[in-house]
């Protein structure tokens, strides 16, 4: 009986797709799946995952349907394709179990993962720009924390961070100088293509929290300066597809990848 009762709760269970968010290599794509009942049978004690993955609980108890993120950790920037997902139940007495294995062709488009790189610093390693500088210290814009040293002003002391134990840390503030900015490959020479997508990275996400306009090049690519999310996503999507051939259109961060 409890075999029967394994198997019927999945029995007349639906999955489809929903939108997945694109992340950083190193992160966990959370796939989106949404499950749905179309008779009275309730599907409780529902586990989803990918093999090797962390198990994602659901179950359509008193709802008739439900979004579930299923996790898998990116190794690699580009369109992460989603294994086969397998759908299992212990229900009702956790003595028998009931699974299915379905390929719902789900795809995450991964970013490179940003590496920290010095913006006033960025025009002195061979961009084709005319600007000698890119940023300065200032007062508009919040661009990290540094330890303190003497000298420093305790107004720009980090108090929450002195309250966590986390020791004498100053706020850093910069201005951006030039109103039009371009971020290239070669400002990265020396560095190997993934290197260079990496630092690009940063810059893209740095400059996109001011109000600088800026425009990317890479080599048989060029986006327009600009300070739309619009701008900002076309950007990440090109560095993260670099190299890449992907399957089908991507679909920008608003919408899903």
């Amino acid at each position: 009986v409890s075999m029967f009762h394994g198997f019927n709760n999945l029995n007349g269970l639906e999955l489809s797709v929903m939108p997945t968010i694109p992340v950083f290599c190193g992160e966990d794509a959370a796939f989106q799946v949404l499950l749905n009942r179309d008779g009275q049978r309730k599907h409780e004690t529902l586990e989803l995952y990918f093999r090797g993955s962390t198990i994602s609980n659901a179950g359509l108890g008193d709802y008739r349907q439900e979004q579930v993120p299923v996790f898998l950790a990116t190794e690699q920037r580009g369109e992460c394709p989603a294994p086969k997902l397998y759908v299992r139940s212990r229900f009702p007495t956790g003595l028998f179990t009931a699974w299915s294995v379905v390929n719902l062709q789900m795809r995450c488009l991964v970013y490179p993962k940003p590496i920290a790189v010095p913006l006033e610093q960025i025009f002195d390693n061979g961009g084709g720009s005319d600007e000698s500088e890119l940023v300065r210290s200032g007062t508009e814009d919040f661009y990290g924390f540094r330890s303190f040293t003497p000298g420093d002003s305790l107004k720009q002391v980090s108090w929450k961070n002195v309250a966590r134990g986390q020791g004498m840390m100053v706020k850093q503030f910069v201005d951006y100088i030039d109103e039009q900015l371009w971020l290239e490959w070669d400002m990265f020479f020396g560095f190997g293509q993934e290197e260079r997508l990496s630092r690009l990275c940063f810059c893209v996400l740095q400059l996109a929290g001011s109000d600088a306009t800026f425009g990317l090049r890479l080599p048989g690519l060029e986006i327009a300066p600009g300070s739309s999310k619009q701008n900002r996503l076309r950007m990440l999507q090109a560095l993260a597809l670099y190299g890449r051939v992907p399957s089908e259109n991507v679909i920008d961060e608003s919408k899903g990848g």
